[in-house]
């Protein structure tokens, strides 16, 4: 028994995005564990690593690195809750739209629009983009204060 073009699409289409959900997941933990490792890291070493934390030149520029780095973990954490929001909305609209098929034409619910369905990929340009921030300001300050 074979299988048709049309089951073969949705089996490929639903692997594909096993696979990106899968990514996306990956990419956000990783971005936690690295931002977080990063920030923890700098703070309890920083001591041992530059000459003067304190040096009036270049201070501002770990207060940029670790408040990048605070607002990677803080913009990753808010992802995960509006990716969870995007993806109850998603399923509500599936319902609505499959409860419409089975009803008569007078009777249809209106089908809601979800607004923030790109939000968490935004969110996670975001947080790659403070990240590198954060870790761009961090090398700076450290070469610029080694003992």
């Amino acid at each position: 028994m074979s299988e048709s073009s049309e089951e073969r699409y949705h089996k490929i289409r639903d692997r594909y995005i096993g696979i990106q959900l899968n990514q996306v997941e990956q990419f956000d933990k990783n971005m936690l564990l690295l931002s977080s490792g990063t920030f923890g890291i700098s703070f309890a070493f920083i001591n041992q690593v530059v000459k003067n934390p304190s040096a009036a030149n270049t201070a501002w520029m770990i207060i940029v690195a670790w408040s990048s780095m605070a607002l990677c973990i803080l913009n990753t954490l808010v992802s995960f809750l509006v990716s969870n929001y995007v993806n109850d909305r998603e399923v509500l609209i599936i319902d609505i739209e499959e409860e419409n098929k089975m009803t008569d034409c007078a009777l249809k619910r209106v089908v809601p629009k979800n607004r923030l369905k790109r939000a968490p990929n935004i969110m996670n340009i975001g947080t790659l983009v403070m990240f590198a921030c954060g870790m761009v300001f961090m090398i700076i300050y450290v070469a610029n204060n080694v003992k």
